[in-house]
Formats: C-alpha cells, structure tokens, sequence
C-alpha cells in the first residue's frame, strides 16, 4: 500500500471526504455525524465499513473499531491525521486566518 493519501472533502451536511492514494484513487469515503458522540465511518470502494471511530463529547478518548480484514495501526494513523488537520482549523479560524 502506497504510504501518501489525500483527503478531499465533499459538500455536505455532515463531515464527508475522500481519502485517496497518491495517484488519486479513492481508498476510504470518510463519514462523520453531528450529536453528543462525535462519529467516523470509514468504507472501502466497496461500501464495506471497515473501521468506526467515535469520541463522546468533552471526552479526549477515542473508541476505535476495525475491521479484521484492515491495518488497525492504518487506521489509528489516519485519526491522528484527521484530528491535527481540525485541531489546525480550528486555531486558523480562532485567530482569524480562515
């Protein structure tokens, strides 16, 4: 497995991206919901959820599930991606550069 991924939001009510490989191919749709538990669906090309991440609210622990079939080390790297590029949204926004 290639060792660059993009992400690529797509417009929508919830949180929703594309993370793809470094030629651009899709590898996960990445799907989250709004309420007291903060919640990631990862699925394959497939459609195949392969790993669920929640967080419950002002709560710094994650519950992380995946699949047998994928990399769990994979997976726990991607969340850490995800949370930096918000945590560096929300300081960008806090101090008036976004």
């Amino acid at each position: 497995m290639p060792g660059v991924y993009l992400m690529s939001r797509k417009w929508s009510l919830t949180d929703r991206f594309t993370i793809a490989d470094e030629a651009g191919v899709p590898q996960f749709e990445v799907q989250g919901g709004f309420g007291l538990t903060q919640r990631q669906s990862f699925r394959d090309t497939s459609g195949t959820e392969v790993a669920v991440i929640s967080q419950r609210a002002f709560s710094s622990r994650y519950e992380i599930k995946v699949a047998d079939s994928e990399d769990p080390v994979l997976m726990l790297a991607v969340v850490l991606v995800i949370e930096t590029i918000k945590a560096r949204r929300r300081a960008a926004a806090a101090s008036g550069g976004m």
